[in-house]
């Protein structure tokens, strides 16, 4: 078996690690994490309709019935749907020890997929460049000589299939992330949570 840095370079295989494996494995687990912590929000404030004890509620409870308490005294009526709006537009996530709002993170892990095929061209791209620019070296050298220049030509060949190596890739890694997504479908959790909210 060969070795694999004979066959891809190890700037190419650093890029696309950097690039392209690195943010996928953060997106599925951000993701995955998202999804749950939506869900378990969403299934405490279920609890809360059964009447049941309290328990740990979510801080979005506390902060829905302290808006709601300051809204009722200036208004007649309450538009709760608004407030439950406003409330969920501010719901933090704190995920590796960053903390953002859940709409940004989720907004990230949607434009994750395409963001995964534009490095992956630019990775392709800069092997396409590189491989061009030795093949006209090779070109200017050995144009007298038409049996060298051949044999000198398979290599730069050989090293243009290998530049969409990251192409095929991050097109792999964007599948997934995609395939993460339709999983841990974040739109049904946060249309859940809110839905609870509202019944509460």
């Amino acid at each position: 078996m060969p070795n694999i840095f004979n066959i891809f370079p190890p700037f190419l295989i650093l890029l696309t690690v950097i690039i392209v494996i690195l943010p996928t494995i953060f997106s599925v687990l951000l993701r995955h994490t998202l999804y749950l912590y939506l869900m378990n929000s969403a299934n405490k404030v279920s609890r809360l309709l059964t009447f049941d004890s309290r328990g740990q509620q979510p801080q979005i409870v506390d902060n829905l019935e302290a808006r709601f308490r300051q809204a009722s005294l200036k208004l007649e009526q309450v538009n709760t749907m608004a407030l439950i709006d406003g409330l969920y537009s501010q719901e933090k996530l704190k995920f590796l020890g960053i903390s953002l709002r859940c709409e940004q993170w989720d907004y990230f892990c949607k434009a994750l997929p395409n963001l995964l095929l534009a490095f992956g061209l630019l990775g392709t791209f800069i092997g396409i460049s590189s491989n061009l620019y030795s093949l006209s070296q090779t070109i200017n050298q050995s144009a007298s000589d038409v049996d060298n220049l051949v044999s000198q030509l398979q290599a730069p060949l050989q090293n243009m299939g290998i530049a969409f190596f990251t192409s095929l890739i991050a097109i792999a890694c964007s599948s997934i992330i995609i395939l993460i997504n339709l999983r841990c479908n974040t739109n049904f959790a946060k249309a859940l949570l809110i839905s609870s909210l509202e019944d509460y």
